[in-house]
């Protein structure tokens, strides 16, 4: 008897009026219904100010997804570089229990241009 192979399902919020499953975009694999594991988990938050990045991020640090994304915007390079390296600094203090890579990217409003941080794996 062949096995089937997994659903992968991606889950996201399709609305404003809505809120999302946990994260804003997710990818979850599943195998004739059973969730087997979570592939990516990403948060995407608009506001500028430190607090909303760091509490939608403290919920992808629990994630056990394989690929970590967060999004977010800042008004300058200089700000926007203050997030990553604070963000970067919490990602290594984190005792994770998966494996797991991060993509972390900031929209920079005043040069119309993204920086990220992307080599990070634990």
């Amino acid at each position: 008897m062949q096995k089937k192979a997994p659903d992968y399902k991606c889950e996201c919020r399709p609305d404003t009026k809505k809120r999302e499953w946990l994260y804003d975009l997710v990818w979850r694999k599943f195998d004739s219904g059973d969730y087997l594991s979570t592939l990516l988990a990403m948060e995407i938050e608009v506001s500028a100010g430190y607090k909303g990045v760091v509490y939608d991020f403290n919920k992808l640090l629990q994630s056990d997804a394989k690929l970590k994304i967060m999004v977010f915007q800042q008004k300058t390079v200089e700000e926007g570089e203050d997030i990553l390296n604070k963000l970067n600094s919490k990602i290594s203090k984190y005792k994770h229990t998966f494996s797991s890579s991060y993509l972390l990217v900031c929209w920079v409003k005043s040069e119309y241009k993204f920086i990220f941080s992307d080599e990070l794996e634990y």
